[in-house]
């Protein structure tokens, strides 16, 4: 897939479903939820064992519904095995020059991450497609307040992001947003509860609608 079309699906949905310690074992039935509710873009973080296995399974099972890409990426090698494995993008909690540079290289997306305006602009200006604004948790007035003098720039908050301030970040500019715990609970694949996650993902589709 092009850079560009990943680019349209992540604007378009605006909503990508981080599964955070979900393994190769756990991972297709937890996308399977998610498609169900109306989320078809998915990180995998990398600090999950066998994250790049689970990677690689989404891509041949759902190579042609989902967009999948590896979160949580530190430096360039960790981002080379995920694009190995299909990865069609790199999130990263920082901005790194080589891990922003090798997804260029392979025409991935890149989302970095970055929090002050000087950061942020650093990492946009040297490569980053999207800027990971981490961690939002402090709040959405601090994100209104950097989308002021940074309102032409893509950014996408990561962190405390949830059904409740979901169409808040998108009204005040957000290109997209990262949600984790809210979504993949841990306690519902424990109980097997995808029901779940699949309301809980069509709750957020439909607060952007």
């Amino acid at each position: 897939m092009s850079k560009i079309k990943i680019l349209q699906k992540i604007y378009g949905q605006k909503i990508i479903a981080v599964c955070r310690g979900i393994g190769p074992n756990e991972i297709l039935p937890v996308v399977q939820a998610l498609l169900r509710g109306g989320i078809s873009i998915v990180e995998i973080t990398a600090d999950t064992p066998g994250a790049v296995i689970a990677v690689e399974k989404v891509v041949n099972e759902y190579k042609d519904s989902v967009v999948v890409g590896l979160g949580t990426v530190l430096e360039a090698g960790t981002a080379l095995k995920g694009i190995l494995a299909g990865a069609e993008f790199i999130v990263s909690p920082v901005y790194d020059q080589e891990t922003v540079a090798l997804a260029n290289k392979h025409g991935k997306v890149s989302i970095a991450g970055a929090l002050t305006p000087t950061e942020i602009i650093n990492s946009y200006q040297n490569g980053a497609d999207l800027v990971k604004v981490f961690p939002a948790n402090l709040g959405l007035e601090y994100f209104k307040a950097l989308r002021g003098p940074l309102s032409n720039l893509p950014l996408v908050p990561s962190g405390g992001i949830s059904e409740h301030n979901l169409k808040q970040y998108i009204e005040a500019g957000a290109a997209a947003v990262c949600i984790g715990g809210s979504l993949t609970d841990r306690r519902l694949l424990t109980e097997g509860n995808y029901q779940e996650i699949t309301q809980r993902a069509a709750t957020l589709v439909r607060a952007i609608q």
